[in-house]
């Protein structure tokens, strides 16, 4: 059973960037050292046409890119910085989501970078569709009931992402850092953060979170120390619509306050709490017909997204960078 769900509030985009030619444009030269690094990297804009769009997760034309300055010429620059440091667990299609998330904040973005490099070199991560099924069918035999749904909401030409998880469905016992349970919890979440950015848009646009939370106890399901540890181990690039909370109560909400100032900037002001379902839990909604059959589910929604990422991925690289501009 899908549900379509409205995120509710309107979201800020990027308009797409205008080449001025004439002369005296008032904005000739905001691009600055940037419309060098474009020609030096031989990549004009015009070389990335905006196609016609499909609405719907198979539209070509979500790998579209939205602006050349900060997806194309930032991007560039962090691959310097990766590859002056070293890291190189991060592709071209990587390196381009985190400018899409970070814009130009260089500095954030080399963070990410590198934390995610340093993420899946610790983890060992093989980024297959049979490594990212194989490992969220191991954390749904570990924590039943966790993970509810990945769907695909439709929003006029675009649309994004939904992740709908029951909280209480974790055990804080198989959740010890250093153990196999947290990290087939850290591999399983990892995958559906890569099933949920599958393109360039779907990174730009952000992603919708869905957590039941009835009946939650940080002792019995997870401890604010686990939380902490998870998201000091896994650091993706990710903008979020918003992240809503069913059915929360006083010790969740004491475990959010003491998490929120770990979050990240983006996701901090759009957390809420207390959100209410006409069909009381979540799971009376997703968990349909069967636990078995909404496992089934979500693992084919997953695999599809998955497909089209490294299908994506593999067909995307940045133009080579010239010596001189190293």
């Amino acid at each position: 059973m899908q549900r379509q769900v409205d995120p509710e509030g309107h979201h800020q985009e990027r308009p797409d960037y205008q080449d001025h030619d004439s002369e005296g444009d008032g904005n000739a030269g905001q691009r600055g050292n940037l419309d060098e690094l474009e020609q030096e990297l031989g990549r004009p804009n015009h070389v990335y046409p905006q196609r016609p769009r499909v609405p719907g997760p198979l539209d070509p034309g979500r790998m579209d890119l939205d602006d050349f300055e900060t997806e194309i010429g930032w991007a560039a620059i962090l691959k310097i910085v990766m590859e002056q440091t070293g890291i190189s667990r991060l592709s071209d299609f990587d390196l381009v989501q985190i400018m899409a998330v970070e814009g130009d904040a260089l500095d954030s973005a080399v963070e990410m970078a590198q934390r995610l490099h340093h993420f899946r070199e610790e983890y060992e991560v093989d980024d297959s569709v049979e490594s990212g099924r194989f490992c969220v069918s191991e954390a749904m035999k570990l924590f039943p009931g966790f993970f509810l749904a990945l769907t695909f909401t439709r929003e006029a030409n675009r649309g994004h992402y939904t992740l709908v998880l029951d909280v209480t469905k974790l055990n804080s016992g198989l959740l010890k850092p250093g153990e196999n349970g947290m990290k087939t919890f850290l591999m399983a979440v990892y995958f559906c953060f890569q099933a949920m950015t599958p393109d360039f848009e779907a990174s730009r646009h952000g992603a919708l979170l869905l957590v039941e939370c009835d009946q939650f106890n940080s002792k019995q399901n997870v401890t604010l120390g686990q939380l902490k540890h998870a998201h000091n181990e896994l650091f993706l690039p990710t903008k979020w619509h918003q992240a809503r909370h069913y059915n929360t109560g006083v010790f969740f909400h004491v475990l959010m306050s003491m998490l929120r100032p770990f979050l990240p900037d983006d996701l901090q002001g759009k957390v809420q709490l207390g959100c209410k379902s006409p069909t009381g839990r979540l799971d009376h909604i997703y968990l349909q017909p069967t636990l078995e059959a909404a496992n089934q589910r979500f693992l084919e929604r997953l695999t599809d997204a998955l497909r089209r990422r490294y299908a994506n991925e593999s067909k995307f690289t940045l133009a080579p960078i010239p010596e001189e501009v190293t």
